[in-house]
């Protein structure tokens, strides 16, 4: 795993990005990170809370942004580590994700969405990622906070 917590911030100069994981690793290490306000970057990044998010496609925005970042002093830079940690475990820890992927599931299988993709991926007994399928002769059940295929799967 990368250390990002060494770095003062993290640049992402992609002017088309979904959910990048260098952004969500740099956050999970508590490193700040300026990107352009485009794709996926706003579910990741807050504006001057974990980093700056500059105007898209515009490198002088960008720029500032890296000018902002590293002007702050380290007690001001400290809450934006501190936020930016904080950020990426709420919402992509891999408990979190699997939990989201599960309930997603249950709503499908109770008639409330309709499926799309359906992958199971289990490492070290535990179930890591799920995508729903249109395949309707599925089964999935919860145990606990362990989640398991249903037998036949």
């Amino acid at each position: 795993m990368p250390r990002y917590s060494a770095a003062d911030l993290l640049v992402k100069r992609s002017r088309h990005d979904n959910v990048p994981n260098t952004v969500v690793e740099s956050h999970a290490w508590g490193a700040p990170v300026v990107a352009f306000n485009i794709g996926g970057l706003p579910d990741v990044a807050d504006r001057q809370r974990t980093g700056y998010l500059a105007h898209p496609h515009d490198p002088e925005a960008l720029a500032v942004g890296i000018q902002w970042v590293l002007s702050r002093n380290e007690s001001e830079r400290q809450p934006m580590r501190e936020n930016a940690h904080e950020r990426a475990m709420a919402r992509f820890d891999s408990h979190v994700v699997a939990k989201q992927y599960v309930d997603r599931y249950e709503k499908v299988l109770q008639g409330g969405l309709m499926p799309v993709v359906c992958l199971f991926q289990w490492v070290k007994g535990r179930l890591t990622a799920v995508r729903l399928s249109c395949h309707k002769t599925l089964s999935f059940r919860c145990l606990g906070r362990q989640a398991r295929p249903a037998q036949g799967l």
